[in-house]
């Protein structure tokens, strides 16, 4: 569509080229034999007409492909202001030289079909004023019947072709509409993604800068005090040496688990419930017992949902690990024969009072509602924390 493209004027792919480049020099020249053989004693207004003739095709074809490429209203109502003119000189110049014969039903074709593209009350306007054009021009050189005759077989000309016009405007106008939708609703999904992507990065980006600092400081002081007692008691500084490296230990597996994390997509390498098998994995090595079960038909899920899931889950059981005091785990996938896919995480932990969002329950949220589905959360004081969320696929 060009710019300044107005909802009431449709840019129809069929007319730009069809009517701009094609039918306007076939019904133009179409035109002019008629004339000739009507004009054949008067040369010079015959020439005129062929003069007329060329600056409507002119017209008619950039003029057209201009007007129609913008699309502006405004300028529509020029065009076919300036078109109409051009056709009632001609109609009316040779009605005065012939006394009363002219051509011109394939230019009302013309002209008709292309305001199709205009809003119905125009296109019936247009058809109107060519109609008082030619009872205007007649009623000098012919009789009322033969007048009448002529409007009536013109109007039904006029109202056939306008129909046939807004027929393929219509079945063009509901393609662009259906076209505009997806991508709009494409560019939409592309946002979402986008957004959910930096949210999640930053999220991870935090937790590096906050377990890094946590874990330095705590090397740090383990080790300035094996320094301060490694002359006085060589035994406990040994000690306090070694609780610094298990530390050490710890955040650098805590910050391997973060950037693995922040790989595109742990699916794509492996199906989802080994990608979760791993996860458990991880936090098993970490002391966290978990119990991880899979229910149902294992099945392939679209790419979005299986990356939701994954994330869920490594969301779910990093929070039990660092928050919930827990000892116990159950990771739950299950494969619904409604064409759902069911994941629960629960912990024995101290639970709370209630749900409160933080960043990584909203992230969740998000994600679910993104992917149509239901978000779930059961939490009691001391009667640990579950999370479900049921996703189609």
């Amino acid at each position: 569509m060009g710019t300044g493209m107005t909802r009431d004027v449709i840019f129809s792919k069929r007319f730009y080229g069809v009517t701009g480049m094609i039918l306007v020099p076939i019904f133009t020249v179409g035109f002019l034999p008629q004339s000739a053989r009507n004009l054949s004693s008067h040369p010079q207004v015959f020439l005129v007409i062929a003069l007329l003739s060329i600056l409507f095709m002119l017209v008619s074809t950039l003029g057209w492909r201009y007007c129609l490429r913008r699309g502006m209203l405004t300028l529509m109502r020029v065009y076919f202001g300036v078109q109409l003119t051009l056709f009632f000189i001609m109609f009316a110049v040779e009605m005065e030289t012939t006394g009363g014969s002219a051509g011109g039903s394939n230019i009302i074709i013309l002209i008709v079909l292309q305001a199709s593209v205009l809003p119905r009350r125009y296109g019936l306007i247009i058809v109107a004023l060519i109609l008082l054009m030619l009872i205007f021009v007649s009623i000098p050189y012919q009789s009322i019947p033969n007048i009448a005759g002529a409007v009536f077989s013109n109007t039904l000309l006029s109202v056939a072709v306008l129909l046939i016009g807004y027929l393929i405007v219509s079945e063009e106008r509901a393609r662009q509409t259906a076209d505009e939708a997806n991508n709009k609703l494409t560019a939409y999904a592309l946002q979402a993604e986008a957004l959910a992507t930096a949210n999640e990065r930053n999220r991870l980006a935090r937790d590096i800068h906050d377990n890094l600092g946590h874990y330095l400081s705590a090397v740090n002081m383990q080790i300035e005090a094996s320094i301060a007692i490694v002359e006085s008691d060589p035994e406990r500084a040994v000690t306090t040496l070694r609780k610094a490296q298990k530390l050490a230990k710890d955040g650098l597996a805590d910050i391997r688990r973060s950037v693995g994390a922040l790989r595109a997509d742990p699916t794509q390498e492996r199906p989802l419930h080994e990608a979760l098998t791993r996860l458990v994995e991880e936090g098993q090595a970490d002391g966290l017992a978990v119990d991880y079960r899979i229910e149902g038909t294992i099945r392939p899920c679209p790419a979005e949902v299986e990356m939701a899931l994954y994330r869920i889950a490594q969301e779910g059981l990093t929070n039990i690990r660092k928050h919930a005091q827990a000892t116990r785990a159950i990771l739950e996938l299950r494969y619904e024969a409604d064409n759902h896919v069911r994941l629960n995480v629960q912990d024995n932990g101290q639970g709370s009072a209630q749900a409160e969002d933080g960043f990584g329950l909203l992230g969740i949220r998000e994600r679910v509602k993104l992917l149509g589905g239901k978000l779930t959360v059961h939490t009691a004081r001391g009667q640990g924390f579950s999370l479900t969320v049921e996703i189609p696929a």
